[in-house]
């Protein structure tokens, strides 16, 4: 609930603090003294647009500070799961601040962390439900009829269902349409890939071929030269009279003398031994190779053929080799799994369908528990009516199917019948206000006054159901006066029973059914208007009453009246 509201240089606001209590809090005063600007600051708290104009004359900023206590509401948790998107702390009393300055720049704030305007119309959503004098203007739409009905309903899980559905579907939609859309692209691209895989099957590459051809090539073009430098290390080490090797035996064999006169040079003995066999291998190891290296211009022609083919590939597809060999694996996976166009449409069109029962079960669904719903809803309805001096009216509520013939289309009672986020039905309120009428549409023949008091009938009938924890009405009460003010104030004060309810009324027979009441007046002060706002205390209150009552001087007959009022039927 909102519990206080702190307000500086704002219109004609100077500076106001104000606290606010649980229940009915009612406040009044004079035309022009400024209700209707505490209203405005609160919708800035809400996230409506900011304006300079807002700001009181000479000075350079306003402000607009609400403190929120969230401990009691029913959508305490969903409030903290946004707090936690916004990476604000989970905390069950609120500080939201508003921020406006001369250079047109204007910053919102919840628990000192900045916040973008969106998210300050998300969270303020959950906190404040505002009622304005023309929010009953909305009831002549018929098109807004049905979110109240779903309002009452309140299955959650009913709703979700059917959304899930409806999601569903026009995924696989958006596939089939796609697919049928690109049927002669798919078409191309299938069968460009079937010939590229072709070809490179034809080919039969292998994944290092190309790398191992061309270290082939190399010593096939170069076998003369491989042979010649490999003969001639192989000779001077091993196969030619006085090679190395022999030299180096005869050195061991002198070295050998020497040790034995200086023992000092045995480790070169070993040395020595050690590079003969070294060099030993190494020369057989270099006859061995020159006698393996082929002379093949047979396969020489054929490995240059082959590597003409395979540049030629590298080239046709602007790949590098590995990238060509990892483009024909995935063309074998893709290729292996895909059948042909007609069967992927065959598939599409079955998952679509699919999904076309699922929806037309979720569909049927909300529609039963729609029209049950509209019993007790209208039944309800019409008793709060008769509670507030409307004892012909009476509301229907009349059910359409949606009409056209474009997806997505629901099975439904033998035919398909279009949806939309809100299902098949179209929902639409008929009344009777006179004995005698038949039920009309509601747009068609109610009055202003009657409907505001259609509009308050469905806050009270939604009223148990309401998460949100503050009403605000704006002079809802337009167009009522006399015992019907009473009843429909008596209505408002219901509603206080579930809510905090803040209402701003001209009405004394509404002003004197508030728990608190609050007093909006204007004074001058320094040359200039100021608004303040002030709680009443009884005898206050009274002769505020007393002032409703007779609109002009406080008479004893005006404060008899109000004492009628306060103390009730």
């Amino acid at each position: 609930m909102l519990i206080s509201l702190a307000v500086q240089n704002f219109a004609v606001i100077r500076n106001l603090e104000i606290r606010f209590r649980k229940s009915m809090n009612v406040i009044t005063g004079e035309t022009g003294a400024g209700k209707s600007i505490v209203i405005d600051a609160l919708g800035l708290i809400l996230g409506d647009r900011a304006n300079t104009l807002m700001i009181r004359d000479g000075e350079n900023n306003a402000s607009i500070t609400a403190q929120f206590d969230i401990s009691g509401l029913k959508n305490r948790p969903q409030i903290h799961g946004i707090l936690d998107q916004l990476s604000i702390d989970r905390s069950d009393e609120l500080e939201i601040r508003r921020e406006i300055s001369r250079s047109g720049k204007s910053r919102a704030f919840i628990n000192s962390a900045f916040v973008n305007i969106g998210d300050l119309k998300t969270v303020g959503s959950r906190l404040v439900e505002m009622h304005g004098q023309h929010e009953h203007q909305y009831l002549m739409n018929p098109e807004t009829h049905i979110s109240y009905l779903d309002a009452y309903l309140g299955d959650h899980a009913a709703f979700s269902s059917f959304a899930d559905a409806l999601n569903r579907f026009r995924k696989e939609l958006r596939t089939l349409q796609s697919l049928e859309q690109d049927r002669d692209r798919y078409t191309r691209e299938f069968e460009l890939k079937s010939y590229h895989l072709k070809e490179m099957q034809d080919l039969a590459i292998t994944e290092n071929e190309l790398s191992d051809l061309q270290e082939e090539l190399s010593i096939l073009e170069n076998s003369e030269l491989l042979s010649e430098l490999s003969s001639s290390i192989a000779a001077q080490l091993y196969e030619e009279d006085g090679n190395l090797t022999d030299h180096l035996k005869q050195h061991l064999k002198d070295l050998k003398k020497i040790t034995q006169i200086d023992a000092s040079h045995g480790v070169n003995v070993e040395e020595i031994q050690s590079a003969l066999i070294s060099l030993t291998e190494f020369g057989r190891s270099m006859a061995s190779y020159r006698d393996g290296i082929p002379h093949d211009q047979r396969r020489l022609e054929q490995v240059r053929q082959r590597l003409s083919e395979l540049f030629a590939l590298e080239k046709k597809h602007h790949l590098a080799y590995p990238e060509l060999f990892a483009y024909y694996r995935q063309l074998q996976e893709e290729l292996r799994e895909q059948t042909d166009f007609e069967s992927v449409l065959k598939k599409a069109g079955t998952e679509l369908e699919k999904a076309r029962k699922e929806l037309s079960e979720a569909a049927a669904d909300l529609h039963k528990k729609r029209k049950s719903a509209a019993v007790d809803f209208s039944t309800e309805i019409n008793r709060i009516l008769k509670n507030m001096e409307m004892k012909h009216a009476s509301l229907k509520v009349e059910f359409r199917l949606k009409s056209g013939n474009r997806e997505p289309l629901a099975d439904f009672g033998g035919r398909r019948i279009f949806v939309d986020d809100s299902g098949l039905d179209d929902v639409e309120f008929l009344i009777i206000t006179n004995p005698g009428d038949s039920y009309k549409p509601l747009n068609l023949i109610a009055s202003g006054g009657e409907l505001s008091r259609f509009m308050l009938a469905i806050k009270v009938a939604l009223s148990a159901s309401d998460s949100t924890g503050t009403l605000i009405f704006d002079e809802a009460d337009s167009g009522i006066s006399g015992q019907t003010a009473r009843t429909v104030g008596q209505q408002i004060q219901a509603l206080a029973e579930h809510h905090q309810v803040l209402c701003i009324t001209h009405l004394p027979q509404i002003a004197s059914l508030g728990e608190h009441h609050f007093s909006v007046e204007k004074h001058e002060s320094g040359g200039k208007n100021e608004t303040v706002m002030r709680e009443l205390d009884p005898e206050q209150r009274r002769i505020e009453i007393a002032k409703l009552i007779g609109a002009g001087p406080v008479t004893e007959r005006s404060m008899e009246a109000a004492d009628e009022l306060l103390a009730g039927d």
